[in-house]
């Protein structure tokens, strides 16, 4: 009885440190490293996606302070910033710092366009010295590398993120560049792979919302349903790497996050010279 007692307890224990490990929201720094014959010099990219209007400490300490301590050269914002039926604040203030301190490109998201607000908030964003694209690619030397950023408005928008990744592709150099996509939906890789961008940056997926590690990487995401395959991570295709963000929502959800941690990426470009 006593030992069947132990057993039960040293159960019950090891299934409530799993539980309480798996809620733990705090901030997560995801760190990748990309290496490319297009680059001579490293370049520091932080990508930020599906804020959500959420708070991180007082005027945003928390995630000001984890951007700071990577030193970025470049700051990509993949969409889904602000909220829905909420006030622009935190979101706003947040937006202001990052063009006061970086140099930053912005695409929208689902929700920016679901708030009717939209013309609103790129213009906020733009007022914030932070570059809109919509259907546009700009050409910057970063470090001595030469970067082609791309970007498309949120995809739900069907009848215009075709047209729009046609126009991107038609001011991209001739000549070979380091390129990058921003696009808030990861679901629509297929349509993205035949423009060979070196980069790819989505989000919207929140990580699956859910996920068991080396088990089961998301449980739901919207757009690809039950056990989404692009949930959160880093894929490689033949001319092209996709990185998903899990975001950095984690207040106000549906369900709490399990195993999935609030996550701000941190992607280094390295040359592949030996």
């Amino acid at each position: 009885m006593k030992k069947s007692y132990l057993i039960t307890s040293a159960v019950a224990t090891a299934l409530g440190v799993f539980m309480i490990a798996g809620l733990n929201s705090k901030l997560l720094t995801r760190k990748y490293t990309m290496k490319s014959s297009l680059i001579d010099q490293d370049v520091q990219i932080v990508y930020i996606s599906d804020l959500h209007n959420n708070y991180y400490g007082e005027d945003h300490e928390i995630l000001k302070e984890a951007i700071t301590a990577l030193k970025p050269d470049l700051i990509l914002l993949g969409g889904d910033i602000f909220e829905v039926k909420q006030p622009l604040e935190p979101a706003a203030s947040f937006i202001c710092w990052i063009g006061a301190h970086y140099q930053a490109y912005y695409v929208t998201g689902n929700h920016e366009y679901y708030s009717y607000r939209v013309s609103e908030m790129r213009q906020l964003v733009m007022d914030s010295q932070i570059k809109v694209l919509r259907g546009d690619t700009d050409v910057i030397e970063v470090n001595g590398n030469r970067l082609a950023i791309s970007g498309i408005d949120d995809a739900e928008e069907s009848h215009v993120y075709p047209n729009q990744l046609i126009q991107a592709q038609e001011q991209r150099p001739s000549e070979p560049t380091f390129s990058i996509l921003l696009s808030h939906r990861p679901e629509f890789i297929e349509d993205f792979l035949p423009y060979q961008f070196n980069l790819i940056l989505s989000g919207h997926a929140h990580g699956g919302q859910w996920r068991v590690p080396g088990l089961i990487n998301g449980v739901f995401a919207p757009g690809q349903g039950m056990f989404p395959k692009y949930a959160g991570g880093r894929f490689a295709f033949d001319h092209s790497t996709l990185i998903v963000s899990r975001g950095l929502s984690y207040q106000d959800q549906p369900a709490p996050r399990f195993y999935n941690r609030p996550e701000l990426v941190s992607i280094q470009l390295v040359s592949d010279a030996e």
